[in-house]
């Protein structure tokens, strides 16, 4: 396992003087060029002045920025973390959190906590078709019922989650978007949903689109429902690493098909490959859409208004009881600590709510599930423990043992681990539908592995199991640990290549590990999909995690609710309704049983 994440320094003294709200702008730009050398990488921003510069992997010049102006606090827009130069350590503080929120709204999605209502202008085709084109980046947008028009483009959006209500439209495509995902449940009047040249974009459709033509593009999901109520055709042409999502079953289009002209009739749940000519001639020709990719750059501007928040409830807090105390950090490595671990003996204890007293919060905690409609579930290293793996900040974790020289103890593999009673009865409350998202920042793939569909979960940190192509964004999974194959010639070009090559024909591209390490920025679309589904929970709980990286640990508070269930104390415990100390494979089970759902036992086929 690799590491990347580090607890930062909570007392910095340099903040009061470094950072003023009053003078903080209403909005940062994304990208902005470095105010020294113009660099357009992801720059650090100055929590004083707001002015932007790269960072030492580029010139330096946002430390050449404090030596002349004595600003001591920066934000990176990498890993939204905060740094004083003074303190020389990263950092973290309540006072600088709408700084954090704004700039990860700027780069990831929109202002919190839920997505805006748009008003759609449009124009006339010729034809006398109303149609709108909307070009949009870094948005989250629903469109209103009440305005649909008679036809959408959404034309050259990037990073962009969109939302369109039950309604009726003419015509719908998206042309050219990047790293976007657009939910469709209205009724389209032709039947089609075009989509031509999009690269890593997911569509998320809920029946009523009988048709959909997938053209030029790279890296496209379309989700459908299991339960898909009418026949539905999937015209694939000139396409690369395309599947089609039923329910939980992944279909991956072949890469003959990808480039030819075929189609696939989804009914019942099953694909069935039929040619194009056989589509057409069974069902009519294809319906040309009318709109132009290439659309008048005239297009009105869209207007966005804010939805007003629910507020959140009063906490519920009981005193747990003690009963771990760490060893003495005497044997700390020469040098002192890494940095990575808890640095107090009070933040390292792990504690356990007495018997009663864990009933009574059991008894809260199944009202709260009850009474809720989309429950998001954040995970951490804490859920795996009973699947021998360590975690990182407890008593004997990863980080903690480092701290004082040794070695964390995992006598098994990560092949070897086997999902938890927790991840079994998270993965079957998935599946009936009371647990809506799931956001981890572990890696050991045990989620997936316990039927948890990929259309469910965002791995933050990535997946041990997963591989994919450099080139052309094959995924691959398997049922090794990818990166310990690792090629030592490739890693010095690539420390993510695993020593494989793309088995897609005409592809030779080579397959890298999907871990994001420390410092190095989280996937785009996961991470705007994580933050979409935190935006619509009314009750997010928190299992097994310290809530000590950002910016994972952001997103939980998003929900109406908050629940945190972990036996070390988080710095957001007194943002929570509900605060429980207990092991997550009991309070999972606890939940099952109050539900009178059975735990299924993992089945490694």
């Amino acid at each position: 396992m690799q590491g990347f994440a580090v607890t930062p320094k909570r007392d910095c003294p340099h903040v009061a003087r470094a950072f003023r709200r009053e003078a903080m702008p209403e909005s940062i730009q994304y990208g902005a060029p470095c105010a020294a050398c113009g660099d357009t990488n992801e720059n650090w921003i100055c929590a004083t002045c707001f002015e932007q510069n790269c960072s030492r992997y580029v010139k330096g010049h946002a430390a050449r920025h404090f030596e002349q102006t004595h600003h001591p606090v920066g934000l990176s827009f990498a890993d939204m973390s905060f740094w004083c130069y003074e303190c020389d350590s990263y950092i973290e503080h309540r006072s600088l959190r709408p700084l954090g929120n704004i700039a990860r709204d700027a780069k990831f999605s929109t202002p919190p906590p839920m997505a805006a209502e748009v008003t759609v202008p449009s124009t006339t085709t010729p034809s006398g078709c109303k149609l709108t084109v909307l070009r949009e980046r870094n948005k989250e947008l629903t469109i209103a019922d009440c305005t649909l028009p008679d036809a959408l483009l959404f034309n050259n959006c990037k990073h962009c989650v969109v939302s369109l209500p039950s309604g009726e439209l003419v015509e719908l495509a998206a042309s050219h978007c990047e790293q976007c995902m657009i939910t469709v449940a209205a009724r389209l009047q032709r039947g089609i949903l075009h989509i031509h040249g999009c690269s890593d974009a997911r569509f998320v459709l809920h029946n009523n689109v009988p048709t959909v033509v997938l053209e030029d593009s790279l890296s496209v999901d379309v989700s459908v429902p299991a339960d898909w109520a009418s026949p539905c055709v999937f015209v694939v042409k000139c396409c690369k690493n395309v599947r089609i999502l039923v329910g939980s079953t992944v279909h991956a289009i072949p890469a003959k098909v990808n480039n030819g002209g075929f189609a696939f009739q989804l009914a019942s749940g099953s694909l069935v490959e039929k040619t194009v000519e056989d589509y057409e001639t069974a069902n009519g020709a294809i319906t040309k859409l009318v709109m132009d990719a290439n659309a008048p750059d005239d297009t009105p501007p869209v207007k966005t208004t804010p939805v007003t928040p629910t507020p959140t409830s009063t906490t519920t807090t009981t005193t747990p009881t003690a009963t771990t105390t760490p060893t003495d950090s005497a044997a700390a490595p020469p040098g002192g600590k890494t940095g990575y671990g808890h640095s107090t003996e009070e933040e390292i204890t792990e504690f356990f709510d007495k018997p009663a007293v864990f009933q009574t919060k059991m008894e809260q905690l199944i009202s709260l599930i009850r009474a809720s409609s989309y429950i998001v579930v954040y995970t951490g290293a804490g859920i795996s423990t009973s699947a021998r793996i360590p975690d990182y900040r407890g008593p004997q974790g990863v980080w903690t043992m480092r701290d004082r020289g040794e070695h964390a103890k995992m006598d098994i593999t990560l092949e070897e681990a086997k999902p938890t009673k927790a991840h079994m009865a998270m993965s079957e409350l998935v599946t009936r539908g009371v647990i809506k998202y799931v956001v981890s920042t572990n890696v050991d793939g045990l989620h997936r592995r316990s039927g948890i569909p990929a259309d469910k979960i965002s791995e933050l940190h990535g997946n041990c199991y997963i591989e994919h192509c450099k080139k052309c964004k094959t995924e691959y999974q398997r049922t090794f640990d990818v990166g310990n194959t690792k090629n030592t010639e490739l890693y010095a070009y690539d420390p993510h290549a695993t020593g494989r090559l793309c088995s897609k024909p005409g592809c030779d591209g080579y397959l890298i590990d999907s871990i994001i390490n420390f410092g190095e920025s989280l996937p785009v679309v996961t991470t705007q999909l994580a933050l979409a589904e935190s935006r619509k929970a009314d009750l997010a709980l928190v299992l097994g995690t310290s809530m000590r990286v950002h910016p994972a640990c952001d997103m939980p508070p998003l929900a109406r609710q908050l629940v945190i269930c972990n036996l070390q104390k988080t710095p957001f415990d007194n943002d929570c309704v509900l605060r429980v100390f207990e092991k997550t494979d009991a309070i999972m089970e606890a939940i099952m049983t109050a539900l009178a759902i059975p735990i299924p036992e993992f089945n490694s086929s």
